[in-house]
């Protein structure tokens, strides 16, 4: 749904409260309604943006609760198991914030030694080690009056619990080999895959540090949480892979199903790696299950599916309104919307003739 869609959804909404329920409710609600109103509009525009695909409640929970942050100054840490999108959260919070025309910059901690961390993050003077012909800007002056996204940040030294704690309490810190002075104005948005509560039990992690950077949790569901979601997602990446290398193909059913019905304990990050490499290997115009089941295997050992005797089964509707009829719906839904109601391509994505798809729009009651 572009923002066009969606101011004009909002337009309709207000024109029904204001003419049918009456200027009365109107007045005495409006306080309400409109803050709320603006959140969902401004999570449906960033969510759209920024590419966060999904619409199940455990996903929308999070993004309203990342753009209520982002109205603040709270420090928020962001939680979630690797490859579930916590980097995403952190862009719709510096977008959704008074900082979005200010530089957003990223640093994973996890992925650097301590003496290359500090550096990352403070700047050094010429001189100050070995091979630094030059002053080096760090982290927090490149992201100056906008956001610092530090992701893995239980990794960090406990060196650099203290120096990262100075910043946040406005202290002022200097580059590596200097004595200069510098304040840092950024919003600092923090990231882990680990329990952090337990590393201070553990004393590895400071209690005065946890709280500092805690101020408002953010946990990212996981994929096994976001229920239909996965269907939204596969779309997603097929298509865009397939339209990338112009490739003319197509999931058939049992391949279709097997993506959806998977686990991917490595999240978001293993569907998109596995249906890239599909699309990239597929050989022929259809990717079958024995490909798929192929794929995650190279990706988890310990997957282990054998392919089904049909590889072509028909998507059935049964005739009365049912949880199969609504998740049918709902995968063809997310086809038109991935391939922006192209409905050749969403035809081909979900592996049935276009005549095919027409009909089950009719008997699904989809306008098209």
């Amino acid at each position: 749904m572009n923002i066009f869609k969606v101011l004009v959804k909002f337009i309709i909404i207000s024109l029904y409260y204001f003419f049918i329920v009456g200027p009365s409710f109107s007045e005495a609600t409006s306080a309400d309604i409109q803050p709320a109103c603006n959140q969902i509009t401004i999570r449906k525009m960033l969510q759209e943006s920024l590419g966060i695909i999904g619409s199940s409640p455990a996903l929308i929970t999070t993004l309203n609760r990342a753009v209520r942050a982002a109205e603040s100054t709270v420090r928020v840490l962001i939680t979630g198991k690797s490859g579930s999108g916590k980097e995403h959260i952190a862009q719709l919070i510096h977008h959704a914030s008074n900082r979005k025309d200010k530089p957003f910059i990223i640093l994973n901690a996890s992925s650097l030694a301590e003496e290359q961390l500090e550096v990352e993050l403070f700047g050094a003077e010429r001189g100050s080690y070995t091979g630094s012909r030059q002053t080096r800007s760090g982290k927090f002056e490149l992201a100056n009056g906008g956001t610092l996204f530090l992701d893995e940040i239980g990794s960090i030294s406990a060196n650099m619990q203290v120096k990262l704690l100075r910043i946040l309490e406005n202290k002022p810190y200097y580059r590596v080999g200097g004595e200069t002075e510098l304040v840092a104005d950024v919003r600092i948005v923090t990231a882990t895959n680990e329990n952090l509560q337990q590393k201070v039990v553990e004393g590895t992690f400071r209690e005065d540090l946890y709280y500092r950077l805690a101020e408002m949790p953010i946990r990212v569901p996981s994929l096994s949480e976001r229920g239909a979601d996965i269907t939204a997602l596969v779309a997603y990446f097929f298509y865009k892979y397939i339209s990338q290398y112009q490739k003319n193909l197509s999931l058939n059913y049992e391949a279709r199903q097997i993506l959806e019905s998977y686990s991917w304990p490595g999240q978001i990050r293993q569907l998109k790696s596995v249906i890239h490499t599909l699309v990239i290997t597929a050989e022929g115009n259809s990717i079958t299950s024995s490909a798929v089941i192929e794929e995650i295997q190279m990706s988890d050992s310990t997957f282990s599916m054998t392919p089904q005797a049909s590889l072509n089964e028909p998507i059935s509707i049964p005739p009365q309104i049912t949880t199969r009829q609504e998740q049918e719906r709902e995968t063809i839904l997310q086809a038109l919307r991935s391939t922006r109601w192209n409905k050749k391509e969403a035809a081909k994505l979900l592996g049935i003739g276009r005549s095919t798809l027409y009909r089950k729009l009719r008997s699904l009651n989809i306008e098209f």
